[in-house]
């Protein structure tokens, strides 16, 4: 679960998801090997709507850590799309991206 204190101005999932951001880097600073990310709707914790996006931001911030995809919704996506986000992330990350 992620916690952090709302910033004046920021909103909860802005907050969150820096937070998030800001421990993925730590860990790829201090020798970790794997983020793993699972796609949720409509929870309080753990709020993760959109795992492509998420990938991406790290892949962005990070340098070595691989970037595991524990869990997307199939039924909620096309499987074309699906297939294009993985390979455009694959790509950006330097060939980080796993699929478990």
């Amino acid at each position: 679960m992620i916690c952090a204190t709302r910033r004046h101005g920021a909103s909860p999932g802005t907050t969150s998801y820096n937070h998030f951001l800001d421990q993925v880097v730590w860990a790829d600073d201090n020798g970790f090997t794997t983020v793993m990310l699972h796609e949720h709707h409509f929870s309080d914790d753990g709020y993760l709507p959109s795992p492509f996006t998420a990938a991406a931001a790290i892949a962005a911030r990070t340098r070595r850590i691989r970037i595991r995809l524990a869990l997307v919704l199939l039924p909620l996506k096309h499987p074309v799309q699906v297939a294009e986000d993985a390979a455009v992330l694959d790509i950006i990350s330097g060939g980080r991206l796993e699929a478990w």
